[in-house]
């Protein structure tokens, strides 16, 4: 099917959607375990694997933030490292300070014993401490994966660059770099688990042991980036019950990773080498048909599309980020009150009230302090634009 032409730079509505749909599967995972439902019903199998959502935000991640260097270097560009920096900061750091600063000092939700625990935790270095990984926000954990690739990203953009090659020899490239990236995160996590050093278990958390599934989000961004330029798609992305199917694929994983992959549903447990790569590739594969729908293919028409477009979700999927911080203090201060007997605490019922609080927090935090700075963060993109608008082409590329 045809798609953009070259040079242009799309928008992908449907993002917002899977964001949604991370976040509350997060959510999910954890008043799952909070109520005990993990671990007494017979779905609990199910409701332990809803922490794929980190998957799917980290396959986001290397997409979105991956992709317009791709673009740039398909076209001979660089992309400042500055600006990009600074984007990132404006986009992760303010919330993540407001809502730990509000859930230390005024919900009393997280202890912050000294100045060295205030260091670690506002300076997105808690997994690298048993002291201190498990204070603060919990789920913070994948932020300071996070902002490790952030960090990351721009070096290694730069080494696929220091070779002049045409666009077809900078796509294999590319390729190939992504190819390196998750084959490193292999043999890392298996020496880790394998030769257990001090702090083993944490570093499976590290940037070393989740690139692979950046990496794959990068391989995406790769592809795309590809044929917008060739102004063309692959055919079986313009088929009508392609996207459809590829959330059936996605679904087929979840349902493999969850019953038939070994993986206790303990919220912690000791991992064997294949124990681990099964999940983690069985939860990239999910991730990975999971967003292919909103990446290649018709964003307007069909189920898929519908849903992820929806207001209400497109909606939850702007505040996703709030979703994600606030859940898991707010959770905790809702525990408090079913000592109160206010309500039950089966799983129907924590997730509702969870959710609910979650949502409202979220839409406040998001007009008070997210959209703030997103508006600088969207004016600093224009300014990097028209700057790279004007910025000399490092390599010829081939005519398409």
């Amino acid at each position: 099917m045809s798609g953009p032409g070259p040079g242009t730079r799309r928008h992908f509505p449907c993002f917002d959607g899977l964001r949604a749909i991370a976040a509350l599967s997060v959510v999910g995972v954890h008043t799952a375990v909070a109520s005990g439902f993990t671990a007494r019903s017979r779905l609990g199998f199910y409701t332990a694997r809803l922490e794929i959502g980190v998957a799917v935000f980290f396959l986001i991640s290397g997409f979105l933030l991956y992709r317009p260097f791709a673009v740039a270097h398909l076209e001979g560009r660089r992309v400042a490292t500055g600006p990009f920096i600074r984007r990132r900061a404006l986009r992760i750091v303010p919330l993540y300070w407001f809502v730990l600063a509000f859930s230390a000092w005024v919900l009393h939700a997280v202890k912050i014993a000294n100045l060295a625990a205030a260091a670690v935790l506002f300076g997105f270095v808690q997994i690298y401490s048993r002291t201190y990984f498990f204070t603060g926000i919990t789920a913070a954990w994948t932020l300071c994966t996070e902002m490790t690739y952030y960090v990351f990203l721009p070096v290694y953009a730069r080494f696929l660059t220091l070779r002049r090659r045409t666009a077809e020899a900078q796509v294999r490239a590319e390729l190939v770099g992504a190819a390196a990236l998750a084959v490193a995160s292999l043999v890392f996590r298996v020496a880790v688990i394998t030769l257990e050093p001090s702090g083993w278990d944490l570093m499976l958390n590290w940037l070393p042991g989740m690139l692979d599934l950046f990496a794959l989000g990068m391989v995406l961004a790769v592809a795309s980036a590809w044929a917008e330029r060739r102004g063309r798609e692959p055919a079986l992305f313009g088929l009508p019950g392609w996207p459809v199917a590829s959330w059936a694929l996605a679904g087929a994983a979840f349902w493999v990773v969850s019953v038939h992959a070994g993986i206790p549903r303990a919220a912690l447990f000791t991992q064997t080498p294949a124990m681990n790569l099964s999940r983690q590739s069985l939860y990239g594969l999910f991730a990975l048909f999971l967003l292919l729908p909103a990446i290649f293919g018709n964003q307007d028409r069909g189920v898929v599309a519908a849903v992820l477009r929806n207001r209400a979700v497109q909606w939850a999927g702007l505040a996703s980020y709030g979703i994600y911080l606030w859940h898991d203090m707010l959770m905790t201060k809702v525990l408090e009150w079913r000592h109160l007997h206010l309500f039950r605490i089966r799983f129907p019922y924590l997730f509702g009230v969870v959710t609910a609080l979650t949502l409202l927090a979220s839409a406040v935090t998001y007009a008070v302090v997210e959209r703030p700075f997103l508006k600088l963060k969207s004016r600093s993109l224009l300014v990097r634009r028209e700057r790279e608008a004007r910025a000399p082409v490092l390599a010829p590329t081939a005519p398409q």
